[in-house]
């Protein structure tokens, strides 16, 4: 509220003048001065006679223009002019008028800070009310995200999320081992499994790939079945009898993306999940202990049930609400009392404006 006071203060001075008077005594101050500071040098003692004529046409024209209206302080600009009404120039003759425009420079400053304030003072008005709108439109969104996240909290969802959390982890872990110490003939038949299963993500994989594979090689690992397909003819031939055949069975694309991603639980709904459960118990199985497959089972136990949906629907809402309610009680509070602050402020800079 600093700028207000010194807004305040200046407009009482500009008022006592009056607008009007104080703009125009600005502009005529304005033209004198700048005349002063292109000619001053050029149109004093015998400089350039053009020059002292072109400065003389300015204050004649100052002259009629202080005739033609009011300014403040309007002596001091007719005995300023009058110093400069002679054959030679002299810098005192400048100096002397420079003088006598002292206090209307003084006020002429003042009113330009009067000016630069008012405007400044708009300027924060309207973001303040564009604030306010903003804010005014954030908070039921807010509101909407609380009564959310309440609806999240009527349930403890704490069951399928921490069995989903416990899968998907474990999931990952097997697969991971799976893909590095399986044989690669084994690892492509777990790919052709997906190729069964209608809701699990297709393995980037052909059907009969593992059989074309195992003409080629036994028990050797996907890491050693890519390291042979990148070989030379040459090398590669001591180790399988057809190296176009033998490159022609790699699943390469598979092997190399390959991850447990595929087999992963979301919170799909519960008629899918009632059916992609044993798809994917009957996958998993092939390369997961009996902890992860039962982590499987509840989830599908779950969804039997009946407890799967009001559980899923919770942790929607809490995903959607972002927060918690405590969290958002607090960004609320703090919405409705910044709003208030800035509408406060802005109607405090209006009424200053329009005082």
């Amino acid at each position: 509220m600093e700028n207000l006071d010194e807004y305040r203060e200046l407009r009482e001075k500009v008022r006592e003048v009056g607008e009007e008077r104080a703009e125009e005594t600005r502009d005529l101050y304005e033209m004198i001065d700048a005349a002063f500071e292109e000619y001053r040098e050029d149109a004093t003692g015998h400089g350039e006679f053009g020059r002292y004529v072109e400065f003389q046409n300015v204050v004649i024209a100052a002259e009629n223009r202080l005739e033609a209206s009011e300014v403040y302080r309007g002596d001091d600009f007719e005995k300023a002019l009058s110093r400069l009404d002679a054959r030679t120039l002299r810098d005192k003759h400048f100096r002397k008028a420079l003088s006598d425009l002292e206090e209307v420079a003084g006020f002429v400053e003042e009113y330009e800070r009067y000016v630069e304030l008012r405007d400044a003072l708009e300027d924060e008005a309207s973001r303040k009310e564009r604030r306010a709108g903003e804010l005014g439109d954030e908070i039921p969104e807010v509101e909407e995200r609380l009564e959310t996240a309440r609806r999240g909290e009527e349930v403890d969802a704490s069951p399928l999320r921490d069995a989903v959390e416990e899968y998907n982890e474990r999931v990952h872990e097997e697969f991971d081992a799976f893909l590095r110490e399986a044989p690669a003939v084994e690892v492509a038949r777990l790919g052709e499994k997906t190729l069964d299963s209608p809701l699990v993500d297709d393995a980037p994989i052909e059907r009969g790939t593992a059989e074309r594979l195992s003409r080629h090689v036994g028990d050797e690992s996907v890491e050693r079945v890519l390291e042979l397909a990148d070989s030379s003819d040459a090398k590669l031939s001591h180790y399988v009898d057809d190296t176009d055949g033998f490159r022609a069975a790699v699943p390469r694309t598979f092997f190399e993306t390959a991850d447990g991603e595929r087999f992963e639980l979301s919170y799909e709904p519960e008629g899918v999940v009632r059916r992609l459960v044993p798809e994917l118990v009957s996958i998993v199985s092939m390369f997961g202990d009996e902890e992860t497959v039962a982590a499987l089972r509840r989830i599908g136990s779950m969804a039997e049930r009946g407890e799967y949906g009001p559980m899923r629907r919770a942790l929607e809402a809490r995903e959607e609400a972002g927060a918690d309610t405590d969290a958002l009680r607090q960004r609320l509070d703090e919405l409705h009392k910044e709003k208030e602050r800035v509408e406060e402020h802005a109607e405090a800079i209006r009424d200053a404006l329009q005082e």
